[in-house]
């Protein structure tokens, strides 16, 4: 999986994680979905959605930026996904993320 997380920016093939992992591809596949209950692929995007939320609850970055940087070449595929994984927009998630942030500690004088 850290092959996976180092390369959310990146086009990542189930074939290229079976080559790291030293197996074949549908072996790699079957026991993937055995132990973990999801396919490579549902894991690669929970990874990228779960790095998009993290990135927006503590950053400015633009929405499309984040996109761009987490290896989603189309804007309109990042909402979808992140709308279907989350319930929500990404910038209403940012919202109500920001919006739970712990407030910093008072400042000592």
């Amino acid at each position: 999986m850290r092959f996976v997380r180092d390369r959310l920016g990146h086009k990542i093939t189930v074939r290229d994680v079976a080559a790291i992992a030293g197996v074949g591809r549908r072996t790699l596949e079957r026991r993937f979905k055995e132990i973990l209950g999801r396919s490579i692929p549902e894991e690669i995007r929970r990874a990228r959605i779960e790095s998009a939320c993290r990135l927006l609850a503590t950053t400015h970055r633009k929405v499309q930026d984040i996109a761009e940087s987490l290896g989603f070449p189309y804007p309109q595929r990042f909402y979808s996904q992140f709308r279907r994984a989350m319930g929500l927009s990404p910038a209403k998630w940012r919202r109500q993320a920001q919006f739970r942030l712990p407030a910093p500690p008072p400042h000592k004088a």
